[in-house]
């Protein structure tokens, strides 16, 4: 077939596509490709942004997804390739891509026996493939291409050096240099890492004092198994390095910014929300004292050390399996950074105070949705009489914290840069970032999800309480 003809008709199509950045398809070019059976693997680019695009052209309709992800071209269906049986085995037999494995007794050669989407609300499409012989994976194509490709550098480490909180690795597909596909272990979970905590906190919730500490202080195993190995490695972008003054320059500007985009966002929303101007009022009278408190704390890493850390942890980020524990999903980063950004090192203690920011995610919005509340309600009530949970929260962050330094031991100094160190001073460097963190969820919300507002504010609201019951 003329691959210009089928280039140009896909780029009209594009804009529809939940992974696509841009409204329109101006400047796109088509910068390689490579065809196989009825399979174009092809690499775009706009500007300096490089994204990868199989598509298959086929002679059914394709199942299993919504009609726009796929389009009709010359009485057939142009549809991403991830969606198709064959994608797997095209990519096994590919002259240009290689192929790294991890486990070898899967026929991913094979035509796959069904595929569905994971889910279709990603940057990335993700989807699952039943395979020969009963298998489940999950097959995870990058679509915008980076510069380098972090994510799959932590997952072939964490793979070799068998650390089993994430999906067992089938294979991991380059083209060139940039990692394009990985295949790997369907994990059936009950929910999210949120799920057993939201399910104890709801009978809490009902006058029954649960608390789900064994599972709190895995949690806190895990993340510190996960920065053990990170810090064993001795490549460039991974391994730990000391904190000096210009990155604590660096991390204030960044909340300086932060905090101006803050109120501009938050001035835009006035407009179009008058409940909205409570919630920039109380951001403007809490956010000087928090960016105070921030920079005099942070100051305190001077010495310490940083490394390659999750940067994007919360409860969200895992998969809860009773039988295996927290499983690990994502390790792209926070997803508001630049690219340049993502690949910041940073301090670990930045990874566990992400992660107890989501439980005040998880308690506000239990409780708003167990009470048939709105969150602006919920937000004002706790705002002017004090959150009731913090101390719910606290006995969970306790054991995670725990945990987390019992597991790194005498790894303490390597990993954190600290010597012998008391829980105390362990929290007191939990508290730029919680700050941080909440300031950034706030902005965050102020773009995407503004009904959720008051989650955020409401942290940063109680953040020196939340630290005050954790020590």
């Amino acid at each position: 077939m003329d691959i210009d003809r089928i280039f140009e008709t896909i780029v009209n199509w594009l804009p529809r596509l939940r992974w696509y950045p841009w409204s329109n398809s101006e400047g796109l070019k088509l910068i390689d490709y490579y065809f196989i059976n009825n399979t174009y693997f092809l690499k775009i680019k706009r500007g300096d942004n490089r994204f990868y695009l199989p598509i298959s052209i086929t002679e059914y309709r394709p199942q299993n997804i919504p009609s726009d992800r796929y389009i009709i071209f010359d009485d057939k269906y142009i549809v991403e390739a991830e969606f198709t049986r064959n994608y797997l085995n095209n990519l096994s037999r590919s002259e240009i891509i290689r192929t790294k494995y991890y486990i070898t007794n899967i026929p991913l050669g094979k035509e796959s026996i069904n595929v569905k989407p994971l889910t279709l609300e990603t940057s990335n499409v993700l989807t699952i493939h039943e395979i020969l012989g009963g298998y489940k994976v999950v097959v995870k194509s990058y679509r915008k291409l980076p510069k380098i490709g972090l994510e799959p550098l932590i997952i072939d480490l964490l793979a070799n050096n068998q650390f089993k909180y994430i999906p067992s690795i089938i294979a991991i597909y380059s083209w060139d240099k940039d990692t394009i596909t990985m295949a790997m272990e369907y994990i059936s979970g009950e929910g999210d890492g949120g799920k057993p905590f939201y399910d104890a906190f709801i009978e809490y919730l009902n006058g029954i004092p649960t608390y789900r500490i064994g599972l709190a202080s895995l949690l806190g195993v895990e993340i510190a198994l996960f920065h053990k190995i990170i810090s064993s490695s001795k490549h460039e972008l991974l391994k730990p390095e000391d904190i000096v003054e210009a990155d604590i320059r660096y991390w204030i500007n960044r909340v300086e910014r932060l905090c101006k985009s803050i109120m501009e966002a938050m001035d835009r929303l006035v407009g179009e929300h008058r409940w909205i101007d409570y919630w920039r009022i109380a951001v403007d009278k809490m956010i000087g004292k928090a960016v105070e408190d921030y920079v005099e704390t942070i100051e305190k890493y001077i010495g310490l050390k940083k490394m390659r850390t999750h940067q994007d942890l919360h409860l969200g980020q895992f998969i809860y399996s009773p039988s295996k524990g927290f499983i690990f999903t994502d390790f792209e980063g926070e997803p508001a950074r630049s690219e340049d950004e993502r690949l910041l090192k940073e301090p670990c203690p930045r990874d566990l105070a992400t992660l107890l920011r989501s439980y005040q995610y998880l308690t506000f919005t239990a409780y708003a949705l167990h009470s048939s509340k709105d969150f602006d309600l919920v937000g004002r009530t706790f705002v002017e009489k004090g959150d009731p949970f913090i101390r719910w929260r606290s006995v969970h962050g306790k054991a995670i914290i725990y945990s987390y330094l019992g597991e790194l031991a005498n790894m303490i100094p390597k990993v954190i840069g600290l010597g012998k160190s008391s829980i105390y001073e362990f929290i007191e460097l939990l508290r730029p970032w919680i700050i941080e963190k909440a300031l950034y969820e706030i902005y965050y919300e102020s773009i995407y999800r503004p009904y959720m507002i008051p989650i955020p504010v409401t942290g940063l609201k109680y953040y020196v309480d939340e630290l005050r019951s954790l020590a």
